[in-house]
């Protein structure tokens, strides 16, 4: 009997990711409190009308690479929503909606967390 040593080395797609805390009140646009923060840029939040907001920074959302998910605090919590999508490579929007109906002063402190995957591969540990 004879012993191998198999080195193994697992490829996973590099990846690089915003957490933070995004309040809105009244109609002035959007602030964010990062915790993480992988890039080297912020984003230029912006409110568009009411209930909907945009968040840019550079090229970094490409389509079918990009994670989002945004919940937890929330002004008026049993009717209050939100949601985030990937509308362009350079553009996230925020939607709030109190009772379905769009909605400013919905976000207080409200989590977020963006993950951008590229193609090129990392080793992991």
């Amino acid at each position: 009997m004879f012993e191998e040593n198999i080195n193994v080395k697992i490829m996973r797609l590099a990846s690089r990711i915003i957490k933070g805390l995004i309040t809105q009140v009244g109609t002035d646009n959007p602030t964010i409190v990062y915790l993480q923060n992988d890039f080297q840029d912020t984003f230029t939040c912006t409110r568009a009308t009411t209930g909907l907001y945009n968040l840019v920074m550079g090229n970094h959302f490409l389509e079918n690479r990009t994670w989002l998910q945004i919940g937890g605090q929330l002004e008026n919590r049993a009717t209050a929503t939100a949601e985030i999508e990937r509308r362009l490579d350079n553009t996230l929007r925020v939607y709030t909606f109190d009772s379905d109906v769009a909605a400013d002063g919905i976000l207080n402190n409200t989590s977020f967390e963006v993950e951008c995957f590229c193609d090129c591969l990392e080793e992991t540990e």
